[in-house]
């Protein structure tokens, strides 16, 4: 699937801006939260949005962001992953891919949230039901001009 508009949170910008994430080196974990999350550019820590995150009953686990890149072009900044695959044969329902800096599977409340992005753009959740799930980033995460 396609998801909308990757936003970026507050404090990511200014780990951004001080040194405190390489978004081409850092670990970063992919996260899905449910539709009771009440997305916030204010947030900052996992602490902020654990309890929202789906309950996959085994089938469900974070996963670690692969093939991550920065590249600038025009200048134009773009940072992009490798697709996100969450599973090929998953039951699962979600609202929100959230990014952490941190390890999938081991993240602590204090490590930092980089961003989110509605799996929908707006619309409701969305469900796999013993298929594949996973976030294309055919256009890069993000950019800055």
């Amino acid at each position: 699937m396609s998801a909308g508009n990757f936003t970026l949170y507050d404090n990511a910008k200014l780990l951004l801006l001080n040194g405190g994430l390489n978004m081409a080196s850092d670990a970063i974990a992919a996260v899905l939260l449910t539709s009771a999350y009440t997305s916030s550019a204010a947030h900052a820590t996992w602490a902020d949005v654990s309890a929202d995150e789906v309950a996959g009953g085994g089938d469900y686990t974070q996963k670690a962001v692969s093939g991550q890149a920065v590249s600038e072009t025009s200048g134009t900044v773009t940072a992009d992953t490798a697709d996100i695959s969450f599973g090929s044969a998953v039951t699962i329902t979600a609202k929100y891919l959230v990014l952490v800096k941190g390890t999938a599977g081991s993240i602590t409340s204090t490590d930092k949230l980089i961003g989110y992005c509605d799996l929908n753009a707006g619309g409701g959740s969305v469900s796999s039901t013993a298929g594949a799930f996973s976030v294309n980033t055919p256009n890069g995460l993000f950019t800055a001009t």
